[in-house]
């Protein structure tokens, strides 16, 4: 089942990556990285344990998709969709 998982997100990136169906593969990546953003909730918090500033670097890569994710119609470098 994680195979298949994988395929599936492995799938959505590359749909991202060429720029197809933004509205869908923009939204799913987003999805996608919020999920893991938010699984990490207790590294976030967690000031005084080591080793945990790395996970903030996911924090505003999230923002980024986000704001990407808002501004999918003005996307058009280097995508598929511009040629369609």
């Amino acid at each position: 089942m994680s195979v298949g998982i994988g395929i599936i997100q492995t799938l959505i990136t590359l749909i991202f990556l060429v720029g197809l169906f933004k509205t869908f593969s923009y939204g799913a990546l987003l999805r996608m990285h919020l999920v893991s953003v938010l699984s990490t909730y207790k590294q976030l918090f967690n000031p005084y344990a080591p080793g945990n500033h790395l996970f903030w670097a996911a924090v505003p890569v999230l923002a980024a998709i986000i704001a990407l994710f808002i501004l999918r119609n003005e996307d058009r470098l280097l995508t598929l969709n511009r040629y369609l």
